[in-house]
């Protein structure tokens, strides 16, 4: 195999006339690039493994790795790189590792890996990654990990489209104000999908709206203030749900959980707010219908404080479902004899305006 090592010279641009054609692995790591510029490599036809770590790269132009058609690995790590910016990495038709670990990006913007259908391994870890555009995975397939970095701030409404049959797609430690409606939209064929350790802030309707053929989603160990929507049908097609270790600073609303036609659902270990009938709104809802036994002896009160971490079954059951289902009886009750009101008293009101109207203007002609 043809080698060129080219690393701690000096290189302030990519040597691409002295380069020969012929060559396989090539390695300019620790040199000073700051630009990589659009078809940097440009007529490297044989070339399978390409260095870059080290350098001082602050951006990747747009195809900047065109007219690489045996490229299987490129390794860019340990660089002053801040954002992926559109098509970057676009047309890496046969790439299979792209090592992306140890830079300083912040930012992935959309259609970054446009026309990259043959990725196997990404690695975004160690990164300071604070916003995912839409569309910034759109065309990547056949991923067996994705792993991305802890701090996320921000996820565009299908941040995830157009990215499928991957192995293993792990988003941790973010630091979300909210999961937006249609995040994961175009996200399917996923074996194992985990959003962990994380605060979520509040979950929007739809969020995981368009997520399709899902083998296990795992919910584990995040804060969430509250949860507006949380429904999955059978075009969703997932599998097994484990929605473990969160925290719920909000109970949803009874009609906002939906989750029975997932294969199988566990919810162990979670805390939810026990005040009031707020927790008559989770025992309710799919939550805890389809084993009530299990998921009051397995999960736990948040609030009031004086019942923060003690089981929810600890809690009179009986008395607060007699309670709260009176509460709501009367609240629609009330609500419907309101109507009924409204629409008796509408029309005499209007009459008796008419009537009023009538009076002020014949006093005025008379």
């Amino acid at each position: 195999m043809f080698q060129v090592l080219c690393n701690t010279g000096g290189l302030q641009e990519i040597p691409l006339r002295n380069l020969p054609k012929t060559v396989e692995v090539l390695s300019l790591t620790k040199n000073n690039f700051t630009v990589i510029k659009a078809d940097a490599f440009l007529g490297l036809k044989h070339l399978r493994k390409l260095s870059l770590d080290g350098n001082n790269i602050s951006h990747i132009k747009a195809f900047a790795f065109r007219g690489l058609p045996k490229l299987r690995e490129l390794s860019i790590q340990h660089t002053h790189l801040t954002s992926i910016s559109s098509f970057s990495f676009a047309g890496l038709q046969n790439v299979s590792v792209l090592l992306l670990n140890h830079n300083k990006i912040h930012k992935i913007e959309q259609y970054s890996f446009a026309g990259t259908a043959n990725m196997r391994l990404l690695l975004l870890n160690n990164n300071p990654l604070h916003k995912i555009e839409s569309n910034s995975f759109s065309s990547l397939s056949n991923v067996e990990h994705l792993i991305l970095p802890s701090g996320i701030k921000v996820i565009e409404p299908f941040a995830f489209f157009g990215l499928e049959s991957i192995g293993l797609l792990k988003i941790s430690y973010m630091d979300l104000k909210v999961l937006q409606s249609n995040t994961f939209t175009g996200l399917s064929k996923v074996h194992f999908l985990a959003i962990q350790d994380s605060d979520l802030g509040v979950v929007e309707e739809d969020a995981f709206s368009g997520l399709r053929q899902i083998t296990s989603l795992n919910i584990m160990n995040n804060k969430i203030d509250s949860i507006r929507e949380f429904k999955f049908n059978s075009s969703n097609s997932i599998k097994n749900i484990r929605f473990h270790g969160n925290h719920i600073l909000q109970s949803p609303h009874v009609s906002a959980i939906n989750v029975e036609s997932v294969d199988n659902f566990s919810v162990y270990n979670n805390h939810f707010p026990c005040d009031q009938c707020n927790i008559y709104s989770i025992l309710e809802s799919s939550f805890a219908k389809s084993n009530l036994n299990h998921f009051i002896k397995h999960n736990y009160c948040i609030s009031p404080l004086n019942m923060n971490g003690k089981p929810i079954s600890s809690l009179d059951i009986n008395a607060i479902t007699a309670q709260c289902s009176l509460s709501n009886e009367v609240s629609v009750s009330s609500k419907y004899n309101n109507m009924a009101i409204t629409n008796l008293v509408a029309p005499k009101l209007l009459l008796v305006l008419a009537y009023v109207i009538a009076c002020n203007v014949f006093y005025l002609i008379s």
